[in-house]
Formats: structure tokens, sequence, C-alpha cells
């Protein structure tokens, strides 16, 4: 096995977590998980992935690109230089590598309530690789107390730019219940 970058700091931050926050981390699977997928995701796993999408699919072309920052890492300060990236800049450089120009709202927020502008929210039981999910964690005074944005990739995961983990990753679905909008801007509004 190569050890990249990427695999090592994974590596790292599994280990730190389980010894800074054991309770937490032994408490919520997500915590190894996300470490996890990331150190075990091989080209094949996501030729496979890519696979099971159709070709030619703007869908498509939005989880590939969010696979090629698996392991860039998280800074909301940093945002856009270099490889940083935090969520919602995860989110809006995914779509828009993939031909989505008209997708610009800056944060998770803001992407939000463009989806829901735009009638583009669907039910979470109808997410599709290449969707939004976002998620309200508490309350923050922004729409509908949104924090988070991921990039659903098909089969109960999600890509995004994991605060807590410092870095984009790819893990299951989680906070289910903290989820309050799933959308598909890909599919541009009507005027």
């Amino acid at each position: 096995m190569i050890i990249t970058k990427k695999r090592l700091l994974a590596l790292w931050l599994a280990i730190t977590m389980l010894c800074l926050f054991p309770a937490m981390a032994l408490a919520n699977d997500n915590y190894v998980n996300q470490a996890h997928a990331i150190d075990t995701l091989t080209p094949q796993q996501i030729r496979n992935l890519l696979g099971s999408l159709n070709e030619g699919e703007t869908s498509r072309d939005i989880v590939r690109f969010a696979l090629m920052r698996l392991g860039d890492p998280y800074s909301k300060a940093k945002r856009g230089q270099g490889d940083y990236v935090d969520c919602s800049y995860f989110a809006r450089w995914c779509y828009q590598k993939a031909g989505v120009s008209y997708y610009k709202a800056s944060s998770a927020a803001e992407q939000a309530i463009y989806c829901v502008n735009n009638d583009l929210c669907i039910s979470y039981s109808n997410l599709e690789p290449g969707d939004l999910i976002f998620w309200a964690f508490k309350e923050n005074g922004r729409f509908k107390n949104i924090s988070h944005v991921g990039i659903y990739s098909g089969d109960g995961y999600v890509i995004d730019a994991s605060s807590s983990l410092g870095m984009v990753v790819y893990r299951p679905v989680f906070g289910v219940d903290s989820i309050v909008v799933c959308a598909r801007p890909y599919t541009e509004p009507e005027m």
C-alpha cells in the first residue's frame, strides 16, 4: 500500500479523535468510519461508484468532481486558496466544474434558499447521486438554521467537506434527524 499525505492525515485524524475524544468517537461511529472510508477508497472503488452512474449526466460529473477532492483540507478562512475548501465552497465548486454555472450561492444557507426559491427541493427518500443534503445541528440564525451541506453520492453515502475531520470525506449519510433540506439544483430552474 502506498502511503499518501491524504492517507496519513486520515489516519492521524482517526487516532487523534480516539485519543482526545474517546467517548464521542466510540459513541459516534462516523468519526472512525469517515477516516476509514478515505483510507480504503481505492481507484477501483471510485471507478465502481462512477460506473453505477449514467455516463454523460451532470449528476455523474458532480460526484466525479467531488471524489477528486477527497482528503483536501477544510478551512473556512482559506476556502478557495490552494486545495482548501469548506462545505459550501466544495459543493459550489463541484457543481460549477460539472457545468452548472447558474449555481453561485456562497454559503450553505444561501444555497438552500436558492433551492427552495426555485422549487428544486426533493424528499430524502428521492435522493439521487449529485443531489445536495443540508443539515441544521443547532440554532444559528441562518435560513432554517442550516450549517452544513454535502453531496449525495448514492447508496446511502455522502461526500462533504467536514470541519470536524478537517477534510473532504466520503461517508455514510449522518445526522438524518438534522437534515432540513434535500435538493437537486443541477436541474436548471424554469425562468
